[in-house]
């Protein structure tokens, strides 16, 4: 953890005297570089909870900075996706209630969560303005257009694969999600993807209706993750199947 890590991290836990309170946020007005790494650092600290949960999301961010670093366009875009994946992880790490039995469909519907990406008034990237635009209107069409034209070196593939995961869902193109999911379990990657990518595999073997398959996957992930809420929702879901 580098030394601005360690001092956005003690004023978001309330550490900081109310001289250095002042003294951060000033330099938040005038440090640009810094005041994007105060938000992806608050990004995590408000949105996730879970300690699993909050290492995918720092090695996400080390992943897309490194672009950055190597590719000046990919910095705006930065923070966005930052954005998006934590939000794809709300919906992996909810705590859900269950109530009575419920059909494959329904209990997709009920723990389902697509990510939205409004950042656009952080700023946009180069080349990313439409693609923004269309997620905030849920114009999945546009959405696979402008996603097929991101460059592949601003992204890593499986977590592109995963915005494309939420797209083909979103228009009920069922088949061609599984298709694009499955290579993961054949060809793991990163186990912190890996679980991500198996969660969303779940939840388009539910919307197709097929509950075996989902139990096949929901089982196996519940062995291997470390995450207590993941474990809860899937409980909750093996449970109403």
């Amino acid at each position: 953890m580098t030394e601005d890590q360690r001092l956005i991290e003690d004023y978001l836990v309330g550490n900081l005297s109310s001289a250095e309170k002042k003294s951060l946020e000033a330099r938040c007005q005038k440090d640009d570089d810094f005041r994007q790494q105060f938000l992806e650092e608050q990004l995590i600290f408000n949105s996730i909870k879970d300690h699993h949960a909050q290492v995918f999301l720092t090695n996400t961010r080390n992943i897309l900075n490194s672009n950055s670093v190597r590719n000046p366009r990919a910095r705006n875009l930065t923070l966005k996706l930052m954005a998006a994946s934590v939000i794809v992880l709300l919906g992996i790490f909810l705590i859900w209630k269950p109530t009575s039995s419920k059909s494959p469909q329904q209990l997709y519907t009920d723990f389902f969560r697509p990510y939205p990406m409004v950042l656009s008034q952080r700023g946009d990237a180069e080349g990313t303005e439409r693609l923004v635009q269309a997620y905030e209107q849920n114009n999945w069409i546009v959405v696979e257009q402008e996603l097929g034209n991101l460059d592949p070196d601003l992204i890593p593939s499986p977590l592109l694969d995963l915005y494309w995961t939420i797209s083909l869902l979103q228009q009920d193109k069922t088949d061609k999600a599984i298709r694009l999911l499955e290579k993961y379990r054949k060809q793991p990657v990163n186990d912190l993807y890996q679980q991500t990518l198996e969660w969303y595999l779940a939840m388009a073997y539910l919307q197709m209706g097929n509950s075996s398959d989902a139990k096949s996957v929901l089982t196996e992930l519940a062995r291997k993750t470390k995450s207590s809420q993941l474990q809860t929702d899937i409980g909750n879901i093996l449970k109403q199947l």
